[in-house]
């Protein structure tokens, strides 16, 4: 398969003009936090129309797809966000859209890339399980070999964080700004109140917000 090739900046402004108007255009809202020397700050991506940030994606690739190749319709293969998102685009223009759900590692995880980038190339990992909240970071235990080049040459490291760290955000996310998260889309901020991403102002986008009730129930009522 062949490496996919870094961005353009004019790509990505063609982008932003493509989806214009189609997306919500999120807010910046500061984490209601005291820290000493942080300011971090939330983009919203959890307000999009469909609870993601992946809606973006699905709407540009679709309109940048020729009209008569998608006659026959359109399909992914995603978890939930993207389905949602490739779903949406498709309703928007009137075609079929056909989602496939991979669920055979719905309760592992893992974090490839961090040991790829210390080892200057792809590695394989154990994979581990974890709760359900969590599960936007399962995966394949190694990098897509398509993917490496790209990641390794804009990528500087992978910050990591522990599930404790994980629910621990998703509860202060809600208590003090009543904004309710995913796990992965709350991985940005968790790593930030972790003091991983440095000091000063710091940008964090939300990117999801679909997490199952009863989990997000267990999150808010941890035990004594």
């Amino acid at each position: 398969m062949k490496p996919h090739a870094p961005l353009t900046l004019e790509e990505l402004q063609h982008a932003q003009d493509n989806i214009r108007g189609a997306v919500a255009r999120t807010p910046l809202v500061q984490l209601n936090v005291d820290l000493a020397d942080t300011e971090i700050y939330l983009k919203l991506e959890n307000l999009q129309p469909i609870g993601s940030f992946k809606l973006r994606g699905a709407i540009n690739a679709i309109r940048n797809t020729d009209s008569k190749k998608l006659e026959a319709g359109v399909w992914t293969a995603s978890m939930g966000n993207m389905a949602q998102g490739v779903a949406w685009a498709a309703r928007e223009i009137g075609i079929k859209a056909t989602v496939v759900v991979p669920i055979a590692c719905e309760l592992e995880t893992g974090a490839p890339l961090a040991p790829s980038l210390a080892a200057g190339e792809p590695v394989t990992i154990t994979t581990k399980p974890v709760p359900r909240y969590a599960s936007g970071f399962s995966g394949a235990p190694s990098v897509a070999e398509e993917m490496w080049p790209i990641l390794s040459s804009v990528v500087d490291d992978s910050l990591l964080m522990s599930v404790h760290e994980l629910a621990t955000t998703i509860r202060l996310l809600v208590e003090r700004n009543h904004i309710v998260a995913e796990g992965a889309g709350a991985a940005a901020v968790a790593t930030a109140l972790a003091g991983l991403a440095g000091t000063g102002k710091i940008a964090c986008v939300v990117s999801g917000g679909h997490i199952d009730l009863d989990e997000l129930n267990q999150i808010l009522s941890p035990p004594d």
